[in-house]
């Protein structure tokens, strides 16, 4: 895709979400009559409030909610993807604890997904300041990715930023925008908002979009001010932001379009951080004296691995970005990878095995699925003996768009086979092969 122009709101919500909801609407219109295709609310769209008592007394399920229907009302005659930052919402459970949800609308006004922060705020700032969201909020089970405005979202919420592995995670799964909506303590706001997107923009190698709470807001108890500006981030780089005020409501800026293109190009030497899995302790060196042609074998080779993994990642950024750009309109690397795995294997195969195959999230499966199953190309179906399971298969469609691809994208591959040499990729394939089902292995040994 070219560029996509996005909006980012600041709000200042008070604990009366019919009072929230007027100014809300009426930034989002500006918004789109600038021209935003997506267009981001902060966290708490619908009320900010520290009283328990006035969250039970005014907080209603998804289906019941005010704010919610009415947005999707706005999003569907602007036209235009809303990300609602997320909403205070009933959640039905028998602790009466909250859900603290993020809602995607698409512009026909339909939820295209949602996610329920994963990160409880349970913090102590200091002696007198403290806080345990949890106690009032209960986290969610699952990273969402979700496509949108011609990319791929990867759902996030305030607290969460703290947390890299999630990140890589969704950047794994195929995330290209990271949202970060937010209502940021003003005393780690100061410290760490800015650094903290601009270290997850550069580890993933995502654009970062966090429509933020500012200024100081009334509440029955004491007023609150969250420490926050609404901030995009590409690389690192800061493509807009908000300022930092202490009153008031900031007006939507729409800014300017974030060119993938260009971004790809730029980011093609930097590979995205996207390793996964936990950290293992290294066992104690226990001889007294290390043999120093040993340590230097050791070093040496630690700079071939490093070298190898280099030009693999880096090779496969930019045959991605090849392929890519050869696929049918519509289809993206993912729906080919998942239509030429069923095509290969001639059988049907279930979500959780698919996900295996490609190593990411059940969740991510999931999506990949249902737009591939929406287009057409797949066909699922229960499993008669188990009504948990499903069977994927891939149709006629399926097989005609897996082999348009292949049309499409199989001469630039041959290309550069033939200015390699035959004989030189042909002599590199049973290396590149045996690396594969190296690092297949769960997980490699040391």
């Amino acid at each position: 895709m070219g560029a996509l122009t996005v909006g980012l709101i600041q709000l200042t919500v008070g604990d009366d979400p019919a009072a929230n909801l007027g100014p809300t609407t009426a930034l989002i219109r500006e918004a789109a009559g600038r021209g935003a295709r997506l267009v981001l609310t902060p966290e708490a769209t619908n009320l900010l409030s520290p009283d328990r008592a006035r969250q039970k007394s005014l907080l209603r399920p998804e289906d019941q909610d005010a704010t919610l229907a009415a947005l999707r009302a706005e999003a569907q005659a602007l036209d235009i993807w809303l990300l609602v930052g997320s909403l205070a919402l009933a959640s039905g459970d028998a602790d009466g604890r909250f859900a603290n949800r993020s809602l995607l609308i698409a512009p026909d006004g339909t939820i295209a997904a949602r996610y329920d922060k994963l990160h409880m705020f349970d913090v102590t700032i200091s002696d007198t300041e403290s806080y345990r969201e949890s106690a009032a909020y209960r986290p969610g089970d699952r990273a969402v990715t979700a496509p949108a405005a011609g990319t791929v979202l990867g759902m996030t919420v305030c607290y969460d930023l703290r947390f890299p592995h999630l990140y890589r995670t969704l950047a794994q799964a195929g995330a290209r925008i990271l949202t970060v909506p937010s209502a940021f303590n003003p005393v780690t706001g100061a410290a760490h908002w800015e650094p903290l997107l601009r270290a997850r923009a550069i580890e993933t190698g995502c654009f970062v979009l966090a429509p933020a709470q500012c200024g100081t807001h009334a509440a029955p108890t004491a007023p609150t001010a969250p420490r926050g500006a609404a901030t995009a981030i590409r690389w690192s780089s800061i493509l807009g932001a908000g300022c930092w005020p202490m009153a008031g409501t900031i007006p939507a800026s729409p800014l300017q379009p974030l060119t993938f293109r260009r971004w790809m190009r730029h980011g093609l030497a930097f590979p995205r951080c996207i390793t996964t899995g936990p950290l293992r302790p290294r066992k104690a060196m226990t001889t007294p004296v290390p043999n120093p042609d040993k340590a230097a074998e050791g070093r040496s080779t630690d700079r071939l691995a490093a070298s190898l993994f280099a030009e693999v990642l880096i090779a496969e950024q930019l045959s991605r970005n090849l392929i890519g750009k050869a696929l049918p309109k519509g289809m993206q690397i993912s729906h080919f990878s998942v239509l030429n795995l069923l095509a290969h294997v001639n059988e049907e195969r279930t979500p959780a095995q698919l996900a295996a195959a490609f190593h990411i999230t059940r969740g991510a499966m999931t999506n990949t699925l249902a737009r591939l199953e929406w287009a057409g190309h797949v066909h699922i179906r229960p499993d008669w003996d188990d009504a948990r399971r499903k069977f994927v298969s891939i149709s006629t469609a399926g097989r005609a768009a897996r082999d348009q691809a292949i049309a499409g994208f199989m001469p630039l591959i041959a290309g550069v086979v033939r200015d390699i040499g035959a004989e030189r990729v042909r002599g590199a394939l049973p290396v590149l092969r045996e690396l594969r089902l190296r690092l297949e292995a769960d997980p490699p040994k040391p």
